[in-house]
């Protein structure tokens, strides 16, 4: 499994190589919002966002075709030797654009070749997993990308992952 190196270098020194390798690509860097902005965010949502989000998260501890067949969530790991096992998605929202967690679900090949990680939300033909997160696959993309955002404020808002496994 690739692991991201760390580097010795200080915040204004990351915002700096941020701007830099945006403005390569054509883009603009866009800082992800600050941990009160998130949490108000997350604790004013409504009843149909916060459904959403269970359904999501019925996704992500899905052992059979899902996340938690191979990543590691919430205070589950996934069996099978520590190569093999997915990052932890505790820090999905907080290391990752929401756009790119979008664009990485929709299509995981096309921004790692050589990633393990299958296409869960099929482009074409029937969704999967409509037992789970009901809708089309970009409603499903969408519903688990806004999950991965309020992550820690979602589940520290339940209980135990394992407990959600075997209701």
């Amino acid at each position: 499994m690739m692991k991201m190196p760390k580097y010795a270098m200080s915040a204004a020194e990351a915002k700096t190589l941020a701007d830099f390798f945006a403005a390569h690509a054509g883009t603009t860097r866009i800082d992800p919002p600050d941990a009160p902005t998130r949490r108000l965010a997350a604790a004013t949502d409504d009843e149909d966002t916060a459904n959403r989000r269970d359904q999501a998260m019925r996704v992500l501890i899905d052992r059979k075709t899902f996340c938690a067949k191979c990543h590691v969530v919430g205070d589950y790991r996934p069996p099978g030797a520590t190569a093999t096992v997915g990052p932890d998605l505790a820090e999905a929202g907080r290391r990752l654009q929401a756009e790119y967690i979008r664009r990485w679900l929709a299509d995981p090949r096309a921004k790692l070749p050589y990633t393990p990680m299958p296409v869960n939300f099929p482009p074409s033909g029937e969704p999967l997993g409509q037992d789970l997160l009901p809708g089309a696959s970009t409603e499903q993309i969408d519903a688990v990308t806004d999950l991965l955002e309020y992550y820690d404020d979602y589940l520290r808002s339940k209980r135990s992952v394992r407990e959600m496994m075997n209701p």
